[in-house]
């Protein structure tokens, strides 16, 4: 059953870290193949390994919406900062 367990993970971690998309599609397959089977260990460490492919997911997509946020917030900052520095020449003037 460790076997079962560490292919199954090798196969989920392969699904995450390929860069190739197909590939990583016929691991996603192979997972729920193995889920069709209805062998208890099986199945169980195939959920178990879904339930952490869907926390990578969902921790890639918490990085992007970071980076986006990050982006707005220094693009905003540097338009205030340069909107000040205009209406600062304008005042001298």
């Amino acid at each position: 059953m460790d076997f079962v367990r560490k292919s199954i993970k090798a196969i989920g971690q392969t699904a995450v870290r390929v860069k190739i998309e197909s590939a990583a599609e016929r691991c996603v397959k192979v997972l729920l193949e193995l889920m069709a089977t209805r062998v208890s260990y099986v199945v169980e460490a195939v959920v178990v390994m879904k339930v952490l492919l869907n926390c990578v997911e969902v921790f890639r997509l918490l990085l992007v919406l970071v980076l986006i946020i990050s982006f707005i917030y220094h693009t905003a900052f540097r338009q205030i900062r340069h909107a000040m520095h205009i209406s600062h020449l304008r005042t001298e003037d």
